[in-house]
């Protein structure tokens, strides 16, 4: 009996940690950072709150934190994504990124990346990308960041 109510208990503490990291999702709406006469690039920021039962006994928090740009063409055609991932922990002095990497996506024929880069410093991740179009001389060079405040402001 014990050991149903241990392993019930258990299951229970386990559904609602993971049900809580993605209740706390929360996505920061998308703004323009950059436009010209060939290209329109949006960003979207999201961060998920980390909650495991470790977290309740320690002084120290995390926090995973993406940020998609998408890009444009003048039309409005989306032609590729590029997404930099990173976690941070924090304690109210200090945070530190403590992983990144980054993944892209093609969405329109003729257009490919050229360059794909991630970093990490401090409290800092960085990514770049360079979009280029296979059959003329256009391209898109951008670069994208994410930093965590000593309290866990992610921006």
């Amino acid at each position: 009996m014990k050991k149903k109510i241990f392993t019930i208990t258990l299951t229970m503490i386990l559904f609602i940690t993971f049900f809580c990291d993605y209740a706390n999702a929360s996505t920061i709406s998308e703004e323009v950072i950059y436009q010209d006469d060939d290209f329109i690039v949006t960003s979207t920021l999201v961060t998920f709150d980390s909650n495991s039962a470790i977290q309740l006994f320690s002084t120290t928090s995390s926090k995973n934190s993406s940020k998609t740009i998408t890009i444009k063409n003048n039309a409005g055609s989306t032609l590729a994504t590029y997404t930099l991932q990173a976690s941070f922990t924090y304690n109210g002095k200090s945070s530190t990124c403590t992983k990144v990497s980054s993944s892209s996506s093609i969405k329109k024929n003729g257009w490919s990346f050229s360059s794909r880069k991630t970093s990490k410093s401090g409290n800092t991740a960085s990514g770049f990308c360079t979009l280029k179009n296979t059959n003329s001389t256009k391209k898109y060079s951008g670069s994208v960041r994410l930093s965590c405040s000593k309290n866990g402001t992610i921006s």
